[in-house]
């Protein structure tokens, strides 16, 4: 936007077509807005070439949300097999590593398997 200033002259009214649906998800606790942003910080990742900065945003973004895994199929489609492999690892880190890391080996390793009675 700093190549062409006149742009900036539409910040307002982005700001007004969308500041009732932030504050409803801040008011409502939801973390639709940060899953929103892993995803796009995803995208320009990828865009610039950056596959494991790309993979650590995907795999951030499916952990906040289940949604984002449509761009996983996206990834192969495209034969960006590099971000595709770093999303995959970086999901093992958000799904095994944290709770691992965070609730110990005990018991709760059979957290999973209760959800889904």
């Amino acid at each position: 936007m700093h190549r062409r200033p006149g742009l900036l002259l539409a910040l307002p009214l982005a700001h007004v077509a969308v500041a009732y649906y932030f504050q409803w998800d801040m008011r409502s606790l939801n973390c639709n807005l940060v899953m929103l942003a892993a995803l796009l910080f995803g995208c320009a990742a990828l865009a610039a070439g950056r596959d494991r900065a790309a993979g650590f945003w995907f795999a951030a973004s499916v952990a906040l949300k289940m949604f984002p895994v449509l761009v996983l199929p996206y990834l192969a489609w495209t034969s960006r097999w590099r971000a595709l492999a770093w999303a995959a690892g970086f999901s093992l880190v958000f799904w095994v590593g944290v709770p691992l890391a965070a609730f110990g080996g005990g018991s709760q390793t059979c957290a999973p398997a209760g959800w889904a009675n």
